[in-house]
């Protein structure tokens, strides 16, 4: 069944089905729109539903609760951000003119390490944004802006920049493997 008659399928299915009853059938609606995506299902691929999250003393205090969060995407863009400094790391050692010199590399044909880690960065960005490489990264870029503006004009809860605060073992997300400047003395 291709993707689109799977979420013609599931289309179908919610407008029968569900009702609107946020406590008793967001899971099973997450589950199966992962499903109509061709995942196995919200658990399987690492997504946790009914996320606790606490909140700021001066946001009230208490627990609220995502429906959703789903960490792949996080820690995809994790591990090409590491792929990136590791081959920078090992060229560098062959490559000692410098930053300029050192991505100029990916004019050159043939095989890069380089490059093929940085279209993987790139394709794990996007994928975290739910971006299209063939559609204009500005114009979506623009909009994602434009709706988090809206959100937060209507007072409702945006996820800020950064490592989101109840990401489980954050310090696997932090690397120190940035390009310094050589020290001129």
């Amino acid at each position: 069944m291709s993707r689109e008659e799977k979420l013609a399928e599931f289309v179908g299915w919610a407008q029968q089905l569900i009702t609107g009853d946020e406590k008793g059938q967001a899971q099973i609606f997450l589950d199966r729109l992962f499903q109509a995506f061709g995942h196995a299902g919200v658990l399987d691929v690492g997504g946790q539903t009914e996320f606790r999250i606490r909140q700021a003393a001066e946001d009230g205090g208490g627990t609220a609760f995502a429906d959703l969060v789903w960490r792949p995407v996080i820690s995809a863009m994790a591990a090409a951000r590491r792929a990136v400094g590791r081959v920078r790391t090992e060229a560098s050692a062959r490559i000692r003119r410098g930053l300029c010199s050192f991505y100029r590399t990916l004019e050159l044909s043939g095989a890069n390490p380089l490059k093929d880690s940085h279209a993987a960065l790139d394709a794990a960005v996007l994928a975290a944004y739910g971006f299209s490489a063939k559609k204009d990264l500005l114009a979506q870029l623009l909009a994602l802006n434009l709706a988090v503006a809206q959100r937060i004009e209507k007072g409702e809860l945006v996820t800020p920049p950064g490592i989101p605060a109840n990401f489980p073992k954050p310090e696997g997300l932090i690397s120190d493997d940035c390009i310094r400047p050589e020290v001129q003395s």
